[in-house]
Parts: structure tokens; C-alpha cells; sequence
């Protein structure tokens, strides 16, 4: 047991008083802990329940722990306090998985896809009959969550900011999707990206689970430095580009854990998990259900009926034979090209892309690029997105969001033929909202707006 754990009479410091670190600072005072809490915006330090403290003016010796939010640097002037004065800096889903022991924990991680899996193998496991809880980066504050019992499952979206913070989470099973270059700026270089990652494989228990994409080159070098460490006894491979222990091939999924491989579930039986990398998604969370012990007919019904993920190519309208797809959450060019990718047989796309732009922009993606008919460029990226379209297709500067959806529908109308207005950034969203899923929900007001106005 840890030495902040029980936490009954410690004293803790709530760096950060967002949803996470609200959700655990009220979860340590119902347990008798005291709490000090901290943010540096001025009106999240207007709380009637919870003291806050100036940093210069926590008196370490009698700290515990300190609680960080996963946004926030490790170069904060209370995290390297805390740091000089050895006390343990720590996470939310640390404190989870002290308080409820017995329960099975699920992590699941990678740079694209983790909240579309994450709500997946949720959906399954509710589907099927199991007590499962999501909870994590997908925006559920995990210590806001009950407290579960053996019978009980969290599953837990985690970023590499999270990871940054745990220590040794020992989780039941530990899903890897994939690896490209993103939060850099936090990270600064891919390697500690992946040592951020890597942190979710840490564990004791010899009987946990190691599920890992293998389609990128980064997250096939991970896959083999576990088999070489050995201290993970049980690994599944999954793929939608060759065989592996769980593996996607013309659209079908294969389970190839026994003797020889069977064919479960054509995913073009499920809408809401088309493309190669919803394929990948689907076989994940098949995975981990099946190592669970669920029947694959089960699984199989699951992912048929599961209703998708909001904010993430999702089908908010169809006008004139034009689709509106709602992929805020697309915040990097790799989870851009993706979309690009699964809507480009489906007519012309008209793609509505900018914001807050990552490290390598979409210098990245020129094939997928060259598939767009016309692109309408928004927010802080306009300018560098424009440069990365010269010679690959026609673009537009819009400005914001309201602009390009009635430029794009009117451009589309114009063409009268079978299309999609494809929403999907390409960036983060914190130039002009607060954060994807503000975006998300804005794209959707504008599109009901076209709805009404169009009636």
C-alpha cells in the first residue's frame, strides 16, 4: 500500500481544479483526507467546499501527495515544490485504483482511436451483462465514478499526459492501438511520447493482459522490446494489415487465438465502425472481451449494435444527398487522413479543417489530400494548412467554423452530386473554443440551423 493510501487523515494538494481534479478533491474530503487545492485560473478557485491555498504558502513538510491534473507541465512551481520536497506526485487513476482493489481495471491508450475503442468495449461489456464503468480521458472524471467490487470493471481512457502521472498501475489489461507523433510541445520528442505511453504495460500482476496494434512501425518495436523484457506473460497482437492473434482482412474479423483462424463478424455489418482504423478499434475491443471470457456471438451482437461516439464521424444531417460528418475530435492530421480515407468512395468531400495546429500540421497526408475536392481552412492554421494545399486541391479561406459549413454546403449544392462535408480539424480546438467537443457541438448548431433554414 502506498504511503498516502489510506488516505483517512492525509493531507493532499488538488493541482488543477478542472473536472478531474474537482471530482477527486470532493472524493478525498468525503474520506476524511484533508485537501488544499490549486489553479491558476482565478475563477476555478472560487469554491465554496474546497480551501485553496497560494503556492507559496503550502507548507510541505505536512503534505501527503499532491494531485495534478494530466494538462498540466511537470514545470508548474507547485509540481517542482512538491518534487524538492519528495512528495509523491501522482494522478487521479492512481487514487482509483488504491480505492477499489478487487475491481478489474481496463486501460486503453494510443495516439488515434482511444475514445471510440474505450466506449466500445464499454458497450460490450454492458451489452453482455458486466458491471463496466468508463471513465478517464473520454471526460468522465474517473474518482467521480463508484467504487466497484470484483464483479465491477473500470474502463479508462487514458492520454499520455495520465500515464506521465501514475505509478505503476498494475492494470488487468492494458490496450495499445497506435503511435504517431503528436503532443510534442508537452513531450518534445517521440520517444519520451512512447516512454509516456509505455507506462500503462507497468504492473506486477503475471496474469495481466498486453493487447498492442502492431501496424505502425513505432508500435511494432514496442510489441517486440515486451516480448524481449518478458515480464508480461500474456500478449495479443492485433492487425488490419496482416495475420496476427486478432486481425482484420477484407473487411472481416478473424480470431486466430486457437488452432486455426475463424472468421467472427464482417464489419461491414457494422455502420458505425467503417475504415481501417475503426476495423482496428473493433478488433481491440473484441479482444479484450474475449479475454474476458464473453462469448464471441455476444461480442459480435455488440459491435453491430454499437450507436458510435459522438464528436467522432459522426452523421449529423443529409441534405440534397449531402452528408454532414461531425469529426471534431480529429485534433491531429493522422486522425484527419483517416476520415478522408473512409469517406473518399462516397463522392466528392468538402473538408472543413483548421484551428489550433499540432507540430508536423498535414505536411504528413498528401496522398489523402489530394482525395478532397475542395477544402474550407478556419481558425489559427488557415495560412499553414493553405501552404501544405498548394499543388494537392482547391481551398478556401473561411475563417470560422459558421463560415465554412454554409461556404462548403453552398459549393456542394452548387455541384449537385452525391457528397460529404467532412469536419475534421485536423487541430486542436483552443484557438476559438474550449475544446473539441464545444467544436463538435457548434458544427451541430449551424448544421440544424442549414436544416431549418432549408425546410
Amino acid at each position: 500500500m502506498s504511503s498516502w493510501y489510506p488516505v483517512q487523515g492525509k493531507q493532499f494538494v488538488i493541482l488543477g481544479l478542472a473536472r478531474s481534479g474537482l471530482a477527486a478533491a470532493k472524493w478525498l474530503v468525503a474520506n476524511e483526507a484533508k485537501v488544499v487545492g490549486w489553479d491558476d485560473t482565478e475563477d476555478k478557485r472560487k469554491l465554496d467546499d474546497i480551501q485553496t491555498q497560494e503556492p507559496q504558502h503550502i507548507d510541505w513538510k505536512h503534505i501527503d501527495a499532491l494531485i495534478q491534473s494530466p494538462g498540466i507541465p511537470f514545470t508548474h512551481p507547485i509540481t517542482k515544490a512538491a518534487i524538492a520536497h519528495k512528495v509523491p506526485v501522482i494522478s487521479d487513476i492512481d487514487l482509483l485504483r488504491q480505492s477499489a482493489p478487487n475491481a478489474r481495471f481496463i486501460g486503453i491508450t494510443g495516439t488515434n482511436g482511444k475514445s471510440t475503442t474505450t466506449t466500445l468495449i464499454a458497450h460490450i461489456l454492458s451489452f453482455c451483462g458486466v458491471d463496466a464503468h468508463l471513465g478517464g480521458n473520454i471526460g468522465v472524471p474517473v474518482m467521480s465514478l463508484p467504487t466497484l467490487d470484483e464483479n465491477g470493471v473500470y474502463v479508462l481512457e487514458l492520454s499520455s499526459y495520465q500515464l506521465d502521472l501514475s505509478n505503476n498501475l498494475d492494470l488487468d489489461i492494458s490496450a495499445w492501438l497506435n503511435i504517431t507523433e503528436d503532443h510534442l510541445d508537452r513531450h518534445e520528442t517521440i520517444a519520451n511520447y512512447i516512454q509516456a505511453k509505455g507506462k500503462i504495460f507497468q504492473g506486477e500482476n503475471p496474469e495481466r493482459l498486453a493487447i498492442i496494434g502492431i501496424d505502425d512501425p513505432f508500435s511494432e518495436q514496442v510489441y517486440k522490446e515486451l516480448v524481449i523484457a518478458g515480464d508480461i506473460k500474456n500478449i495479443i497482437q492485433v492487425s488490419v494489415a496482416k495475420k496476427a492473434t486478432i486481425y482484420v482482412e477484407n473487411d472481416v474479423l478473424f480470431d486466430n487465438r486457437f488452432d486455426q483462424p475463424s472468421a467472427m463478424l464482417n464489419l461491414r455489418d457494422a455502420p458505425t465502425l467503417q475504415g481501417k482504423h475503426n476495423h482496428q478499434n473493433a478488433a481491440v475491443a473484441y479482444a479484450v472481451a474475449a479475454h474476458l471470457g464473453l462469448s464471441s456471438e455476444e461480442i459480435c451482437r455488440a459491435i453491430q449494435s454499437f450507436p458510435g461516439l459522438k464528436h467522432r464521424q459522426e452523421t449529423i444531417a443529409v441534405l440534397d444527398q449531402i452528408y454532414f460528418i461531425n469529426d471534431s475530435k480529429a485534433t491531429n492530421a493522422d486522425a484527419a487522413s483517416k476520415a478522408i480515407e473512409t469517406y473518399a468512395s462516397l463522392g466528392d468531400i468538402y473538408w472543413i479543417a483548421g484551428g489550433q495546429a499540432k507540430q508536423d500540421g498535414i505536411d504528413g497526408i498528401p496522398e489523402q489530400l489530394q482525395k478532397i475536392t475542395h477544402a474550407f481552412l478556419i481558425g489559427d492554421a488557415q495560412e499553414r494548412f493553405a501552404k501544405s494545399l498548394v499543388g494537392q486541391t482547391s481551398f478556401t479561406y473561411s475563417g470560422t467554423l459558421a463560415t465554412a459549413v454554409k461556404q462548403a454546403y453552398l459549393m456542394a449544392k452548387t455541384n449537385r452530386k452525391k457528397a460529404t462535408i467532412l469536419f475534421s480539424p485536423a487541430c486542436a480546438s483552443f484557438d476559438q473554443f474550449r475544446d473539441f467537443e464545444e467544436r463538435g457541438e457548434a458544427f451541430r448548431t449551424i448544421v440544424r440551423e442549414l436544416q431549418i433554414n432549408s425546410l
